[in-house]
């Protein structure tokens, strides 16, 4: 079977080429504006900027999928902040584009967001709730939602799946598991306090092979115009979590608020409700623990690295 992934070298993009790459009964297509060396054998490829809607019709209509695995976008906030024309141009055009170039029996599973919500909704958050999106990332998501609906309403099977927060391997430290994970190894290095924002707040996560779980079951089970939240169910402070990995990795640092990492308006809890999914037969095997062990091993693999390179320049 012919499968298009788009953002291939985001953080789950590489996992979800890997994972059908193994599988071997399946032909991979993609695009995204770089491709990791390790994953050149596995999937033909082009560099194509999702808001260039020529070059991805020109190449959806060469690849003729059967499946598509719509990632790519703006994924950090703060990117999308920072340029708030591009975000929705990434998010609007080329999803627009993406869906008018598939044949109408191509399946499609769209990646929004649980953004998508906004920050004032009463946990756990169903997919009834309001779309009350408060941040471009997030509106760039719900007006996204709005193009696979239409598409859908004109034939088209598209499924949209809203994640919560998921993390693993491989995802960059400016996210906060990651970033958490680095700080304690540093601390460890330094014997510096760990410096961090609000520790209260509480958040769902998954293990990103939860999710992919989730997004290959949904291409093929879920409802053509319905969206289904991706979520545990269950949330944890941001200050277990840091207790966790502490306890892991076998200290204990001092744990230092700084006042310019103090979010304003920081939600109490986004916790959200998976009935619909579950209903489908989904539900996370990975544990938190099995997460942030990951997380924590890799950035103890990284740190060894860097002080390699360090000692032999």
């Amino acid at each position: 079977m012919r499968v298009l992934i788009t953002g291939v070298s985001g953080f789950v993009g590489k996992r979800l080429v890997r994972r059908l790459a193994e599988r071997g009964d399946v032909e991979l297509f993609g695009f995204s504006r770089s491709l990791p060396a390790e994953l050149q054998s596995m999937i033909e490829w082009r560099s194509i900027d999702l808001t260039n809607r020529a070059d991805v019709i020109a190449f959806v209509r060469e690849a003729v999928p059967r499946r598509v695995f719509h990632l790519a976008a703006m994924a950090n906030p703060g990117d999308c902040r920072a340029d708030a024309e591009r975000a929705f141009a990434a998010q609007v055009t080329g999803t627009a584009a993406l869906l008018a170039a598939l044949d109408s029996s191509a399946k499609t599973l769209l990646t929004s967001s649980s953004s998508v919500y906004g920050s004032t909704q009463s946990s756990p958050i169903p997919e009834t709730a309001s779309l009350d999106a408060d941040s471009v990332y997030g509106r760039s998501k719900r007006a996204v939602e709005r193009v696979a609906l239409a598409s859908a309403q004109r034939g088209r099977h598209v499924v949209i799946a809203r994640p919560f927060n998921h993390s693993g391997a491989g995802q960059e430290s400016r996210y906060v598991l990651p970033a958490f994970a680095k700080r304690v190894v540093e601390s460890t290095e330094t014997g510096e306090p760990i410096v961090t924002g609000n520790l209260f707040p509480k958040r769902d996560f998954l293990h990103v092979e939860d999710v992919l779980d989730a997004y290959e079951l949904l291409i093929e089970r879920g409802e053509s115009g319905s969206a289904y939240n991706v979520a545990r169910g269950e949330g944890l402070s941001i200050g277990e979590l840091l207790a966790i990995l502490q306890k892991l990795a076998g200290t204990k640092h001092k744990v230092q608020q700084a006042a310019d990492r103090l979010r304003e308006n920081d939600p109490e809890e986004i916790i959200g409700d998976s009935s619909r999914l579950r209903e489908l037969g989904w539900a996370p095997v990975r544990s938190n623990e099995e997460l942030l062990r990951e997380v924590l091993k890799a950035a103890l693999e990284s740190s060894r690295s860097a002080n390699l390179r360090s000692a032999g320049s």
